[in-house]
């Protein structure tokens, strides 16, 4: 484990979130190279993944609740977000978007979605999902790095 984590020690790019439950994939029983699904939900556990994504440009964001436009002025969002020169009739293809949202952020989910489609277009991929925790007691977390 201490390995991998060091091995991506040098990630120009990091980002995640705590999560109540994990899903995965492990090695079955019987020895061969295939792999059963794996969930587990309500108990700690770490998720990382490292990716070398060669002639592939990375960026980050962070955006609070009262930076969503309202309904009608979501095209402004790629703005907003830093990523203008991705945004729809800016010569290049659209653009592929991980986001990982704070629950409290699901107040404005429509309008970042919808802002998303009016700023990249209908193509733009959008995937991710929500943090959580595994105890009432404990605070949802996301965390984000970006070293250029």
């Amino acid at each position: 484990g201490a390995g991998l984590i060091r091995y991506g020690g040098g990630a120009s790019h990091l980002v995640g979130c705590t999560g109540g439950g994990l899903v995965g994939s492990a090695k079955t029983a019987d020895g061969g190279n295939r792999r059963a699904p794996v969930e587990s939900e309500g108990d700690a556990g770490v998720c990382v993944t490292l990716a070398l994504l060669p002639d592939v440009e990375l960026k980050t964001f962070y955006v609070e609740n009262e930076d969503v436009p309202d309904d009608g002025e979501g095209a402004q969002l790629g703005r907003i977000l830093g990523l203008r020169e991705f945004a729809e009739g800016a010569g290049g293809p659209a653009p592929s978007l991980m986001v990982l949202a704070h629950p409290a952020f699901n107040v404005v989910m429509n309008d970042f979605l919808e802002g998303i489609d009016l700023s990249f277009g209908p193509t733009c991929d959008k995937f991710g999902g929500v943090a959580s925790t595994v105890s009432s007691l404990s605070r949802a977390r996301l965390f984000r790095h970006d070293a250029s």
